[in-house]
C-alpha cells in the first residue's frame, strides 16, 4: 500500500510538472506574438528610414519621408497589433468566417455571399478608378505582410484556433470597406420593405401618418419641419372592429411584445458630430466634435495613430485593413462622420422575364465538407425573395457597383481648407456619411461623403456639384434628417433616426453663450439628460393616480421612484428605467395589431424602424377609440397595463423595485469574440472591466451594454495640443500587452485625455 501511495504521489507530481510545462510553453508562445516596440528592424520593402515612437499608452507616431513608406509602416503596425481584427473584417464581407470557426458561422456566410463581395472587391481593384492610389495600397499591403511575418509567433487567436493566418491582398482592403458597408448600410433594403408592407396594407394616408417623412420636432440644420398629420378616422382604420387578416384578438401579440416591459428599440449604428465656426470659439479656429456609435468589442474597431510626413502630423483613428486616417485632424483641417441614412438600397419588383445570371459560391467550413450556395442576379442586383403576391424582389444597392468603393478618403490628410476637404469628401467611395469639416481659419461645413445613387431612374451616381453643402456658425448631425426641400430628394430617406438626439445637441450648442473651448463640446457629448422622455414621465405619473395606486403598494412605490427620477439616464435612477420601459410597452401595445398584419407581407417587419414617435404621441393626446386595440376597454387600461409591465419585469427578475436601477440594466460589457467560449471566471482576461454607465439611445451620450461611442474626439485644427480624445479599450488587441486596456478608464468616466500622443516611451527604427 505504501508503495502504491508513493507511485501515486510520483504520478501526480509528474502530471503537475507536465501541466506547468505546457502552461509555461503556452504563455511563452502567447508572449512571442506581442508586437515589437523597440530596436531596429530591416524591412525589404522600405525605400527610406522610418521611425515608430509609442507613448505611455502605446499610441504610435510614424515618422516617414514619403507616403509609400508611411503606409508601409501603418500596415506593419496594423498587422502587429490587430491582424486578427483585419482578418475578421475581410472574412465578414467575403462570407469566409466558417473557414475559421466552422459551422456556427455558416449562417452569416450564407447571408453574406449573396453580395459576392470577394468578386466585386477584385473587380474594384482592377478598375482604373483606384489607379491614383493603387501603388500606395500595394505599399500598405507589403507592410501588413511584413508586420505579420515579423511577429515571434502567429497572433494568439490563430494559436487558439489552430490555424495559420492568410497573407493580406490588395482586394482585402476593399473587403474591409464592404464590411463597413454591411455594418452601416441597409444591405437588405429592410427599411424599404418595411415601408412597402405598411403602404400595401394601409394605403398612402395611413402610411403618411404612421411613418411621417417630416415632423414638427425635426432638428434639421436648415430648420425645415412639417406639422403632424391628422389622425385617420374610423373610416380608414378601426382596431375595435379588428383588421382584415388578423386573429380575432391581438392578445397573443401583445403578450409577446409587452409582457416584461423591458423591450429594446432597434439600435442602429449611428454617431454624433457637431462643429462651431471660429466666430463661436475662444481661439477663432473651428471646433469639430465626433463620437461614432458602433457595437463595442475587443479590440476597439479603431486604431489610434499619428502620421508624420514632411513635418506635418495627421492624428486620429485609422481602420485596421485600410491605409487611411478615417477621422482626425491634420494641423489645418479636422473632420468627423455620422451615418447619414440616405437612401442607397431598395427592393425593386422585377419581371419574371428579367434576364438573370446564376452564381455558385463555395463556402469552406472548418472541420466539415465545403458547401456550395447559388444566387441569381439581374442587372440591378441579387434576387432577395418573393413578396406576398409572388413577385420577385431584387436588391438594388449602391454597393452592387464596384465603382462605389475606392480609397479616396486617403486624400483628407492633405486637405488645407474646409473647401478643399469638401471636394475630397465628394470623391471618397465610402458608405455615404454626414461629414462635418472645420479648418484653422474658422470655417465649417456639412456635406455628404460617399456616392449617392441617382433618383431619376438612370444608373450611376449624383454629380459632386449636385451634392448639398451647408456652411454656417454651428452645425450638427445625429443620424437624423439634416436637410429638406430639393436637397432631401437628392439624398433620399433611408430611414433617418428620430430627431431627439440631434435636437438636444442643437440646443446644447445654442446654450454655449461664451466663446467655446474643447471642454464645452465634450460636455455636449456626455450629456445624459432625458429630455426626450420628460413628457412620458409626466404621462406615467398621470397614469399612476391615487385611485390606481390604492391597495397596490408596488404602484405607489413606482410613482415615488418616477417622481424622483432625476431627469437623466443615471446609473442609480430607477425612475428613468421605469419611464423608458413604460414608453416601450405603450408603443408595442398600441401598434401590435399593425405589426401583426404587416408581417404577413414582410415577416421581418418591425415598427420600431419607422419614425413613429410623432403619431404615437398624437394618439396619446387624442386617444381616439378607433385606434385602441380591441383587447382594451379604454386607453387608461392600456396605459396602466404598460406601467404594470415594469412591475412584472422586477418580479420576473426577483428584485425589489429599488434594485431596478438603470445601471443594473445598462452594465457595459466589452469583450473579445473569444470571451463567450471561456469560463466566466476567465472572461476578464480578454475583456474590459464590466461597469454600469450612464446614457442611452435618445440623448447625446449614447450608451447601451454593447453599443456606444467607439471614440470621442473634440478637435481644434492647428491647436491639436488643446484637443481631446477618448476611446474604449487600448491600442493593442493582445491581452498580455500593457496597452490592452490603456486609456479605457478615461472613456468610461468621460475624463478628457490629450488628443496628441505623449512623449515617446518606445522607439522602433525600420530600415
Amino acid at each position: 500500500m505504501r508503495r502504491a501511495w508513493r507511485f501515486l504521489r510520483w504520478a501526480l507530481a509528474l502530471v503537475a510538472v507536465v501541466l506547468l510545462g505546457l502552461t509555461g510553453w503556452a504563455y511563452l508562445r502567447l508572449r512571442a506574438s506581442l508586437p515589437l516596440l523597440d530596436g531596429e528592424l530591416s524591412l525589404t520593402s522600405l525605400t527610406g528610414p522610418v521611425t515608430i515612437e509609442r507613448d505611455a499608452h502605446g499610441v504610435p507616431t510614424i515618422h516617414a519621408q514619403n507616403p509609400a513608406d508611411l503606409y508601409r509602416a501603418l500596415g506593419f503596425l496594423h498587422a502587429q497589433d490587430r491582424f486578427f481584427q483585419m482578418d475578421l473584417l475581410r472574412r465578414r464581407a467575403a462570407g469566409e468566417l466558417a473557414e475559421l470557426f466552422g459551422w456556427p458561422a455558416l449562417r452569416i456566410d450564407r447571408e453574406t455571399r449573396i453580395h459576392r463581395f470577394r468578386a466585386l472587391a477584385h473587380a474594384a481593384w482592377e478598375r482604373d478608378h483606384l489607379a491614383p492610389r493603387s501603388k500606395l495600397l500595394c505599399s500598405y499591403v507589403e507592410g501588413v505582410n511584413e508586420g505579420l511575418t515579423r511577429l515571434g509567433a502567429r497572433p494568439f487567436e490563430y494559436q487558439v484556433l489552430g490555424v495559420e493566418p492568410v497573407a493580406w491582398r490588395p482586394e482585402d482592403t476593399i473587403l474591409v470597406g464592404y464590411a463597413m458597408a454591411l455594418d452601416l448600410q441597409d444591405s437588405s433594403a429592410h427599411t424599404a420593405q418595411t415601408r412597402r408592407a405598411l403602404r400595401e396594407t394601409f394605403g398612402d394616408e395611413l402610411t403618411a401618418f404612421l411613418s411621417p417623412p417630416m415632423t414638427p420636432a425635426d432638428a434639421a440644420i436648415d430648420g425645415s419641419v412639417a406639422p403632424a398629420a391628422a389622425i385617420p378616422g374610423a373610416e380608414k382604420i378601426d382596431l375595435r372592429a379588428g383588421l382584415a387578416g388578423t386573429s380575432s384578438s391581438d392578445r397573443t401579440d401583445a403578450r409577446e411584445f409587452a409582457a416584461v416591459g423591458a423591450l429594446e428599440e432597434d439600435v442602429r449604428n449611428g454617431s454624433n458630430n457637431f462643429a462651431l465656426a471660429g466666430s463661436r470659439t475662444a481661439h477663432g479656429g473651428a471646433l469639430v466634435a465626433n463620437d461614432m456609435h458602433l457595437g463595442l468589442g475587443v479590440p476597439n474597431i479603431w486604431y489610434r495613430a499619428s502620421l508624420m510626413l514632411a513635418g506635418r502630423a495627421s492624428t486620429g483613428v485609422s481602420l485596421p485593413g485600410v491605409p487611411a486616417l478615417i477621422v482626425g485632424s491634420n494641423g489645418k483641417v479636422a473632420w468627423g462622420f455620422t451615418n447619414s441614412y440616405t437612401a442607397t438600397s431598395d427592393a425593386v419588383i422585377v419581371s419574371e422575364n428579367e434576364p438573370r445570371k446564376k452564381f455558385d459560391e463555395r463556402i469552406m467550413v472548418k472541420g466539415a465538407t465545403p458547401l456550395t450556395v447559388s444566387f441569381e442576379w439581374t442587372r440591378d442586383g441579387p434576387l432577395l425573395r418573393r413578396d406576398a403576391q409572388g413577385r420577385p424582389l431584387v436588391l438594388k444597392w449602391t454597393f452592387n457597383d464596384p465603382e462605389a468603393s475606392n480609397l479616396g478618403l486617403m486624400a483628407m490628410m492633405k486637405a488645407n481648407s474646409t473647401d478643399e476637404a469638401v471636394q475630397y469628401a465628394h470623391q471618397a467611395g465610402i458608405p455615404p456619411q454626414n461629414i462635418l469639416i472645420g479648418d484653422a481659419s474658422g470655417k465649417i461645413a456639412w456635406t455628404i461623403a460617399g456616392f449617392l445613387p441617382k433618383r431619376d431612374g438612370t444608373d450611376g451616381f449624383v454629380a459632386s456639384c449636385d451634392v448639398p453643402v451647408i456652411s454656417r456658425d454651428a452645425l450638427w448631425s445625429a443620424n437624423n434628417r439634416v436637410i429638406g426641400g430639393e436637397a432631401l430628394r437628392v439624398l433620399g430617406d433611408g430611414g433617418f433616426e428620430a430627431p431627439a438626439r440631434a435636437a438636444q445637441i442643437r440646443d446644447d450648442l445654442t446654450a454655449i453663450a461664451h466663446p467655446a473651448v474643447p471642454a464645452d463640446l465634450l460636455a455636449v457629448q456626455l450629456d445624459d439628460r432625458a429630455q426626450f422622455l420628460a413628457r412620458w414621465r409626466d404621462l406615467l405619473l398621470a397614469v399612476l393616480t391615487p385611485e390606481a395606486c390604492a391597495g397596490r403598494p408596488e404602484r405607489a412605490e413606482l410613482r415615488r421612484l418616477v417622481e424622483q427620477w432625476g431627469g437623466r439616464a443615471a446609473i442609480d435612477s430607477v425612475g428613468y428605467r421605469a419611464v423608458r420601459a413604460f414608453r416601450t410597452s405603450v408603443t408595442e401595445r398600441t401598434f401590435a395589431p399593425v405589426t401583426q398584419i404587416c408581417r404577413q407581407r414582410y415577416p421581418q417587419f418591425r415598427f420600431t424602424r419607422l419614425a413613429y414617435e410623432t403619431p404615437l404621441w398624437s394618439l396619446m393626446q387624442a386617444r381616439p377609440m378607433n385606434w385602441l386595440p380591441s383587447r382594451y376597454i379604454s386607453w387608461d387600461e392600456l396605459l396602466l397595463a404598460s406601467a404594470d409591465d415594469f412591475l412584472a419585469a422586477a418580479k420576473a427578475e426577483g428584485k425589489p423595485l429599488s434594485a431596478m436601477t438603470w445601471g443594473a440594466r445598462n452594465t457595459v460589457r466589452i469583450q473579445h469574440p473569444f470571451a463567450q467560449f471561456l469560463p466566466k471566471s476567465l472572461r476578464w482576461t480578454v475583456s474590459m472591466t464590466a461597469e454600469p454607465l450612464s446614457g442611452d439611445a435618445d440623448m447625446p451620450r449614447v450608451q447601451t451594454p454593447t453599443f456606444g461611442a467607439s471614440e470621442r474626439m473634440v478637435m481644434a485644427p492647428g491647436r491639436e495640443n488643446e484637443s481631446i480624445f477618448e476611446t474604449p479599450g487600448g491600442v493593442s488587441g493582445h491581452p498580455l500587452s500593457p496597452y490592452f486596456r490603456s486609456g479605457h478608464d478615461d472613456w468610461a468616466k468621460g475624463r478628457p485625455s490629450p488628443f496628441l500622443p505623449g512623449p515617446p516611451k518606445h522607439r522602433l527604427e525600420l530600415r
